[in-house]
């Protein structure tokens, strides 16, 4: 994963390609924000949209993730409302749907 937008220099972002929330996958975000609801992490809507890109980025790369894995990727998040294994939940039921949805 690139460097979060909070600790990166405009400068730096010259001439790279940003990805926001609003240019996730649908069908990825749509999973995502179903089973983060079901988990209840969606609280104060703060870390959201960091938590949905960086959980979209992380399911492209890997399908499967582990607990690990995905606490790796999240590592740089901070939510104050849920804590993190709601939010691990959450990921990892994404995970699960998004490859039943795949054909076999």
């Amino acid at each position: 994963m690139e460097n979060p937008s909070c600790l990166t220099l405009a400068a730096d972002a010259y001439g790279k390609s940003i990805v926001t929330v609003e240019g996730l996958d649908e069908v990825t975000l749509r999973a995502l924000g179903e089973a983060s609801l079901d988990e209840g992490v969606v609280q104060c809507g703060y870390c959201t949209p960091r938590f949905a890109v960086v959980s979209s980025h992380m399911l492209k790369e890997e399908p499967s993730p582990t607990e690990d894995e995905i606490k790796e990727y999240i590592k740089g998040d901070l939510c104050r409302c849920t804590g993190y294994l709601g939010i691990i939940k959450a990921i990892r039921k994404t995970a699960e749907k998004l490859e039943e949805q795949q054909p076999t």
